[in-house]
């Protein structure tokens, strides 16, 4: 008869019971994290490589989507959409996100610099 497969060297049935159920749960709220980044990020970026990115990072087990929930944009393209539409005059509402002005390191200020060279950094 094979032995019984134990964690941390665990025999007693109940806690690897135990065990194996956390585990379970913890892959399906992994799993359902995914869902939630993919989902969130489609109603938040037009852009679907973006968004790719997004869902990618949640494959990080709940660091990518606590990380995808710092730098998300803070607003909805729908709710977005809605506020302009209520504006006097507006009939249309295109949205395209832009990255602009690119980020250079000219927009490194006095203080960045300072930090970033006692750390040892060049800019």
């Amino acid at each position: 008869m094979p032995a019984p497969l134990g964690y941390f060297g665990i025999s007693n049935d109940g806690v690897n019971l135990a065990i194996n159920l956390l585990v379970l749960f913890l892959v399906i709220v992994w799993l359902a994290m995914i869902y939630w980044t993919r989902a969130d990020a489609k109603r938040r970026i037009s852009d679907p490589v973006l968004v790719v990115c997004a869902s990618a990072a949640a494959l990080f087990p709940f660091v990518g989507t606590i990380v995808y929930m710092i730098v998300r944009p803070p607003e909805y393209l729908e709710d977005v959409r809605e506020r302009l539409l209520r504006e006097d005059g507006v009939r249309e509402v295109r949205i395209n996100v832009v990255w602009n002005p690119p980020w250079t390191v000219a927009r490194v200020t006095e203080a960045g610099r300072d930090a970033l060279e006692s750390w040892g950094l060049a800019v």
